[in-house]
């Protein structure tokens, strides 16, 4: 399992010191440098004016693929959850809330979420390690701390994403269906046990449609009484 953001907490520890020590620090680090970034000959001809506009554009590229990726989710969830009662209580529990489908549109949207997000992290994390205290203030430094984190968890996420779609795809040219004649994962097996009734064990998809209404108990409660 992905664990991007642990690795970076445990890899590049958050700055830990009190604002006046490190606008010193920064002061006796960059003379001169009041504000904005150190200058490139300051930090051995590193020019984080390029860096800055390079995970800029990754930024752009993150966003798009991460709103890409959620609108479609939204929508096909949606879906599911607009199915009759049986319908969506099938997809909700057999295979993750998506019909299969969707899950096949969303698997390379979730791929392209996650590699987009982990690009991004790592370019703002690059001059972030090399050049102490890069940022004129300890807030911002801990700000922009917190925005690589976050980077790396959405690229985290996004793998999980990922591989549930995958798990879950349909495969484009097949012909097997569900009990409501939808596709149904890759390589799943057929459970001919009606439906509602028993859901199919992990690795297969429901073939029959049982009686909704035989599964369904009513509690009688005893009818009161007349009082004296």
């Amino acid at each position: 399992m992905s664990q991007r953001a642990p690795d970076f907490r445990s890899r590049v520890p958050e700055p830990d010191l009190d604002a006046q020590t490190y606008r010193e620090q920064r002061n006796a680090l960059y003379p001169g440098v009041h504000g904005g970034f150190p200058r490139p000959e300051q930090v051995g001809g590193y020019s984080l004016e390029e860096r800055h506009a390079a995970y800029k554009d990754a930024q752009n590229q993150s966003t798009a693929s991460r709103n890409a990726y959620e609108g479609r989710a939204n929508q096909s969830y949606d879906y599911v959850q607009g199915l009759p009662k049986d319908e969506k209580d099938y997809y909700n529990n057999v295979t993750q809330s998506f019909v299969p489908k969707d899950h096949a549109i969303l698997q390379p949207l979730a791929r392209k979420y996650a590699d987009a997000e982990l690009t991004h992290a790592q370019l703002r994390e690059q001059p972030f390690v090399r050049v102490p205290n890069l940022y004129p203030t300890l807030a911002k430094q801990k700000e922009h701390y917190e925005y690589i984190a976050d980077h790396y968890a959405q690229s985290d996420y996004a793998e999980r994403q990922y591989r549930l779609h995958s798990d879950y795809a349909s495969e484009a040219g097949s012909t097997a269906r569900d009990l409501y004649g939808r596709p149904v994962p890759k390589d799943a097996q057929p459970y001919n046990a009606p439906f509602p009734g028993t859901e199919p064990p992990p690795g297969h998809y429901s073939t029959t449609m049982g009686n909704a209404l035989e599964f369904v108990m009513v509690e009688k409660k005893p009818k009161k009484g007349r009082k004296n």
